[in-house]
């Protein structure tokens, strides 16, 4: 009786384990009806379920009406593949003997699907290559005998065509080196010959240092010879030799390792004579350097401008003096903006129309410094072409000066005017109070001392003189202040105004010289 019980017990647990498998199935599970009335779907058909739009108590599908028919028709089981969310899943329907549902199990395939694929293009592959190399055995035992009758013929061409990349290396015109893996020298062609003065007896069978490297620079060299034989691939690096006779040149060599079944053979190197392209470049720097030193020391603010942008390219320190700004924040300024706000236009009018027109411009002007003020320059602008791009290149000078000698000019100007004036009006009062003073003269004739009208005339004389000494005074003053200012506009004005005219407008100094 007790093992009864306990076998009754365990059939009870199999059934409950049983009755769990299908909520615990991680793939879907339906149970559905003859009609296509689903009667069960654990956790894992949701998804399906969503897609179909059915629930329980709901329907199938169209497709799986017909299916799920044919499944009790037929009494088997019928597997059906299905495509959803970019997956492949395979339906079992599966008839329940005995009663009137299904059961659906469904379980993802897309892995061995893939894997099927992957299998049958295996195959496919296995027998392409199978029909290939059947294909090249027949074509190889057809082609053995001419194989055989043709390797003399080949011997002999192997033969000629060494020989033929040997006089193609030996006759290069550019310099070639071989050196084999334990860095000694293995071949050197005629042009290497002639541009190292060494002879390939000499060169031969040596190991670094190499007789053209330089003695101060053994080290150095030897190095970089180390670290380009070491890489992957073609190396290029610049050298500077020396030849049997001591002269230096510098050559641009390309090296490059040559494998045979993956083992190093050696390694072939050209050399390209640079020393004239070096000495180009020596040239160019110091070109360069006087250049810039002459661009920074020169006696007026450089600005450079492109034509087509309008933008400062470039400007020297005396241009960062003038308008109050450091270099990196004039470069990129719009040309116009190195003048006053309110004059924008007009700078914008001017600049376009010079580069239309393409001669020297020289007029004068202002700029704008960063405080604000408005500086007066002459300008000399110029339009170059430079690398086949058009700049235009200004020269501001500050004249700032020269106005206030203008100005103090023209106040000496009007000052001398003053005193011609008032030498002229004194010159006439002089020669009124003359006659005056005759007359005065000539009145004394007629009356006697004593009496109130010679003393009225005395007094009267007496003013008319005192009026005559005081004009004379004038005379004197003005002719000296007069004879100051000629000299100090001749000998100071003058200069001042030479000099500035010649550093800041030598083409007006030239025409205006008079």
């Amino acid at each position: 009786m007790n093992d009864e019980n306990k076998t009754k017990a365990q059939l009870i647990e199999k059934i409950k384990n049983l009755a769990k498998f299908p909520s615990e199935n991680p793939n879907p599970v339906l149970r559905v009806t003859k009609t296509g009335k689903i009667l069960y779907a654990n956790e894992a058909s949701l998804p399906l379920l969503a897609k179909w739009g059915s629930g329980i108590n709901e329907l199938m599908p169209d497709r799986w009406l017909r299916l799920i028919a044919d499944a009790f028709d037929t009494s088997q089981v019928l597997v059906e593949e299905y495509r959803f969310n970019g997956r492949v899943f395979s339906f079992v329907i599966t008839p329940v003997e005995g009663t009137d549902y299904v059961n659906i199990y469904v379980r993802d395939i897309s892995d061995s699907k893939k894997k099927e694929e992957e299998l049958r293009k295996y195959r496919r592959h296995l027998e392409d290559l199978v029909n290939e190399r059947t294909a090249q055995l027949t074509a190889s035992n057809e082609q053995l005998h001419d194989e055989i009758n043709q390797r003399k013929i080949i011997e002999e061409e192997l033969r000629g065509s060494t020989e033929f990349c040997f006089n193609l290396l030996q006759n290069s015109p550019n310099p070639i080196i071989v050196i084999n893996p334990d860095k000694s020298i293995k071949f050197v062609n005629h042009t290497l010959e002639n541009l190292t003065g060494f002879s390939s007896a000499e060169l031969i069978g040596k190991n670094p240092p190499y007789p053209y490297w330089r003695e101060e620079t053994v080290e150095k060299t030897n190095r970089g010879f180390t670290e380009s034989l070491g890489g992957k691939g073609a190396v290029r690096v610049e050298e500077y030799f020396k030849k049997k006779d001591g002269e230096c040149f510098w050559v641009e060599v390309t090296a490059r390792p040559v494998e045979n079944n993956e083992k190093l053979k050696y390694y072939i190197a050209n050399f390209v004579d640079i020393t004239e392209r070096k000495q180009a470049e020596k040239a160019l720097l110091e070109s360069e350097t006087k250049f810039r030193t002459v661009f920074e020391n020169a006696g007026g603010a450089i600005f450079i401008a492109d034509t087509e942008t309008g933008k400062v390219s470039d400007c020297n320190k005396l241009a960062e003096k003038l308008i109050g700004r450091a270099r990196e924040e004039i470069i990129g300024m719009y040309q116009s903006e190195l003048h006053p706000e309110n004059e924008t236009e007009k700078y914008k009018a001017k600049f376009a129309s010079h580069i239309q027109k393409g001669h020297v411009l020289d007029f004068e002007g202002e700029v704008q410094h960063k405080d604000g003020r408005r500086i007066p320059v002459y300008i000399i602008a110029q339009v170059m072409k430079i690398e086949g791009k058009k700049i235009i290149v200004g020269f501001f000078f500050d004249v700032t000066e020269r106005k206030k000698m203008e100005e103090e000019l023209q106040k000496m100007e009007k000052l001398e005017t003053i005193g011609v004036l008032a030498g002229g009006i004194a010159h006439d009062f002089n020669n009124l109070l003359t006659g005056i003073l005759g007359n005065l003269s000539l009145a004394e004739l007629f009356v006697k001392p004593g009496d109130k009208v010679y003393d009225a005339l005395t007094r009267a004389k007496k003013a008319s003189q005192h009026a005559g000494q005081l004009t004379q005074q004038l005379l004197t003053i003005i002719k000296k202040f007069s004879w100051k200012i000629r000299k100090y506009f001749s000998n100071k004005v003058l200069q001042i105004m030479a000099v500035l005219y010649n550093s800041a407008c030598p083409s007006i100094s030239r025409s205006k010289s008079s």
